[in-house]
């Protein structure tokens, strides 16, 4: 879940919000096929 929130930017929409900023200009995501993911598992 994590991963996605990053991918998307939450922390500035979320950052956005606090100020009642709604506008999409600079939070739009990236593709998740566009990039390296690597999993790291214990077990």
């Amino acid at each position: 879940m994590m991963l996605l929130m990053v991918v998307r930017r939450m922390k500035l929409i979320l950052d956005r919000g606090e100020i009642q900023d709604y506008s999409l200009e600079g939070s739009d995501g990236r593709q998740l096929s566009e990039m390296t993911v690597g999993i790291i598992g214990a077990g």
